[in-house]
């Protein structure tokens, strides 16, 4: 680690990469001299795989929807914690509903396990139609609801946001890919090098403020001076516009030279 950082150090300037670097160095020198857990750490190197990265963004791309997601799990389980602490206060195990707040944490953690409410409240089957207490009649249909609504509804809900997100991510990082590639694509491996050589001799060239420039390149270097890219050519190089502009104008020709034919001949 102390050759990487030597390494960053000399060869970017980027204050994100030596910071990181620099905390891994010095979590790899506490490691070896104080406690090795602390090279526990290095782990989070995990994260600079592009997967990794495509994970976590998914995770966080929609963080409203995520958001609205949590407080409706959080007013059901509240909603069902008052419910069953005002009524079936007497059904739970022990230690599961003494308070509100300690039947709202029940609830919400057999949620998330996805057994609902049989593990805080004791929950009898009811064996007869007309035998069985009504009690247990609606202790079943409480616990079958708040297994519906929550594990069943909302927690996929949840997961489906998640999901989506990745799709979407995905979906978008192949599009610049599938655009990249493009035979006629500015970036594409496919562009002649001479255009390249010469995109980037203007690009230089635009960046030299000692002499006066042309109305072109003051555009170029106006655009490049405030962030803009929408002087690129979007979708292909400016060789392949002009062959299309001669084509479209050929097929312009051809259909007038048509149409005079076919009022000739009428």
């Amino acid at each position: 680690y102390a050759l990487r950082f030597a390494f960053v150090l000399g060869t970017t300037t980027q204050y994100r990469w030596m910071l990181s670097e620099a905390v891994f160095l010095v979590c790899s020198l506490a490691g070896n001299l104080t406690s090795p857990f602390l090279f526990v750490v290095h782990a989070l190197e995990f994260f600079r795989g592009e997967s990794a990265r495509l994970l976590l963004a998914s995770a966080t791309l929609h963080l409203s929807k995520l958001g609205q997601a949590v407080f409706l799990m959080m007013l059901v389980v509240y909603m069902y914690a008052v419910i069953g602490f005002q009524f079936f206060k007497e059904r739970h195990t022990e230690g599961t509903c003494r308070t509100l707040l300690n039947c709202a944490v029940s609830y919400l953690d057999g949620g998330l396990q996805s057994q609902g409410l049989h593990g805080p409240l004791t929950v009898m089957a009811p064996h007869s139609l007309f035998d069985s207490p009504l009690t247990d009649w609606f202790l079943q249909l409480f616990a079958m609801t708040f297994l519906t609504i929550f594990v069943q509804v909302l927690m996929a809900i949840f997961t489906g946001v998640i999901i989506d997100s990745f799709g979407e991510l995905r979906d978008r990082q192949g599009e610049i890919t599938s655009h990249l590639t493009e035979p006629g694509h500015l970036l594409s491996h496919n562009t002649h090098r001479d255009y390249v050589n010469f995109f980037v001799f203007l690009l230089m060239d635009c960046a030299d403020d000692g002499r006066e420039l042309t109305d072109l390149e003051e555009y170029i270097y106006t655009e490049v001076q405030r962030g803009s890219s929408d002087w690129l050519p979007y979708r292909h190089n400016l060789e392949l516009q002009k062959k299309r502009a001669q084509q479209g104008e050929a097929e312009k020709e051809r259909g007038s030279a048509a149409e005079v034919v076919r009022e000739q001949l009428a």
